[in-house]
């Protein structure tokens, strides 16, 4: 089905002159819970063409990886779509390729990247893996000669704008900030205390795929530095984590 659409959209481009294919603004002003929470993931290469070719594949895959490092991002391995031993816990960057060649050596080329991860639904006890982000696809004609090339670019560019959605995410929910010991009275701590669990009622470990009730026993063992805090349940299940079986938030 997805293919299908895909071959719409690129059907639809031809109406247009032709243009090299280049990167869209996909950076959001909104933060998203799931991307400031990632810990590592897996780089999957969806080709439906072979466009990256094997010989050329782990040079750029390298590539990608050396911008994740750099960002602070563990990715856990680069794979191919087709290579099935993948675990369903660990969430996944996925960077869909597709191409339409006409003629007069031309080609209508697609680049999108989602990111996948384990999500609970609500009311139910189990997750599924679903894209909690997604880039708007990325069209362009490109000369048959230059199509590798410019998919590449076209990628690396994605990459940068998903970087920085991590990072700007990060920097922005204020779930994923630890909590300070207050250096005030006891009295003002119990205050301070009581207040956060009435503003934020669920908490983590940033080390833990559980979350709690902030006055669960095992959320009084999780350390200020470590401790991450929700409004919703919401926004837990949207973090790849399930309920503690305990206190059953």
């Amino acid at each position: 089905m997805k293919k299908l659409v895909n071959i719409n959209i690129m059907l639809f481009i031809l109406l247009i002159p032709a243009v090299a294919i280049c990167a869209s603004a996909n950076i959001t002003k909104k933060p998203n819970a799931a991307l400031a929470g990632i810990e590592r993931f897996y780089v999957v290469i969806d080709q439906q063409q072979r466009i990256i070719t094997s010989a050329n594949l782990p040079a750029f895959v390298d590539k990608l990886f050396e911008k994740f490092k750099q960002a602070g991002l563990t990715v856990v391995a680069g794979v191919d779509s087709a290579d099935i031993k993948r675990d369903p816990n660990i969430p996944e960057l996925i960077i869909y390729i597709d191409t339409i060649y006409l003629g007069d050596n031309q080609a209508v080329g697609l680049v999108e990247l989602s990111f996948a991860t384990k999500t609970r639904l609500e009311g139910q006890d189990f997750a599924v893996k679903a894209n909690v982000w997604r880039a708007k696809p990325v069209l362009g004609t490109i000369d048959k000669s230059k199509i590798q090339e410019r998919i590449k670019t076209a990628i690396l560019k994605e990459v940068d704008s998903f970087i920085i959605e991590c990072i700007f995410s990060k920097e922005n929910i204020k779930l994923t900030e630890p909590v300070k010991p207050e250096k005030s009275s006891e009295n003002k701590q119990t205050q301070t205390a009581a207040d956060d669990k009435t503003e934020f009622p669920f908490v983590a470990s940033r080390s833990s795929r559980i979350y709690h009730k902030a006055d669960c026993p095992s959320a009084k063992r999780i350390t200020p530095t470590n401790l991450i805090r929700f409004k919703t349940k919401d926004e837990a299940n949207q973090s790849g984590r399930r309920p503690c079986q305990r206190c059953k938030p």
